[in-house]
């Protein structure tokens, strides 16, 4: 976006600026689309939030080059450092999404997010189930494979397409279950997603910093393939890079698979109570 560009300058946006464009990207895109597709707005929203934020992910990626090949920096600390700033447009986009859903008209957001409901539509989130650690983690690994395929293939607009369609389910089920359960006697609105987020956080944050990996992988060995001839000696240390990412990745949804098999379901009844 122009008003983006005139802001951030010439350098890349930082962590906090990053959430308020996520939240705003996903504010804006989904009403803009409920506004012209009624219908299919949750799935219209998606792209125009991630067209937002192409700009800005370029300009991590390049200062991720400049720091890593032009400056010698560690690629281990850049490469920690961005995605933790990705992570920060995932946490602002879900929060725009919660945001818009916490006050939207019961009916509208059964209509223009069915696709991001799917099964919690009718689900409570003191009742809520979770499924084995082996079926969450087989789902965790599609997911991730997904991202990386859709990055590798499409570079940063993969990556943010990815994002943004995991932000908004993420987004409209914690905003429709915190709204479901104070309506049906529960605590305040507020006080019901904050206790919804709580509840979730822990393998939350552990899936998605596995799938920003994963897509920032594929990113770079896109960009390997469009750069590099096979005979050049970069690509020792590009694999060496993507495969540690992609490890990194595979560990971390992982870890989210084993708590939210073993410990969602006490830390659900725990702040429900």
């Amino acid at each position: 976006m122009l008003a983006l560009e005139r802001v951030y300058g010439d350098g890349p946006p930082r962590a906090w600026l990053l959430f308020l464009e996520g939240a705003g990207a996903a504010l804006l895109g989904s009403l803009g689309a409920l506004f012209l597709f009624p219908d299919q707005s949750g799935v219209v929203s998606i792209f125009l939030c991630a067209i937002v934020s192409l700009d800005s992910i370029q300009r991590q990626l390049d200062w991720n080059k400049q720091l890593i090949v032009d400056e010698g920096r560690r690629a281990a600390e850049v490469n920690g450092i961005v995605t933790g700033r990705v992570l920060a447009l995932f946490a602002g986009q879900v929060a725009g999404y919660s945001g818009l859903v916490l006050f939207l008209q019961v009916a509208t957001i059964q209509t223009a997010f069915a696709y991001q409901l799917g099964d919690f539509a009718d689900m409570q989130y003191p009742a809520m189930v979770f499924p084995a650690i082996t079926s969450v983690l087989v789902h965790n690994l599609g997911v991730l494979s997904l991202f990386f395929v859709l990055s590798l293939l499409f570079s940063h607009g993969g990556a943010l397409l990815a994002v943004a369609w995991n932000a908004s389910v993420w987004g409209v089920v914690f905003g429709w279950l915190a709204r479901s359960w104070s309506a049906d006697g529960g605590p305040s609105l507020i006080e019901a997603y904050v206790r919804v987020i709580l509840g979730v956080l822990p393998h939350m944050a552990l899936e998605a910093s596995g799938y920003v990996f994963a897509g920032f992988a594929g990113v770079f060995l896109g960009k390997g393939l469009a750069r590099y001839e096979l005979s050049s000696g970069n690509w020792e240390s590009l694999f060496r890079t993507v495969t540690i990412m992609l490890v990194i990745a595979a560990l971390l949804v992982g870890a989210g698979a084993v708590w939210e098999g073993l410990f969602a379901r006490s830390m659900v009844t725990f702040l429900a109570g």
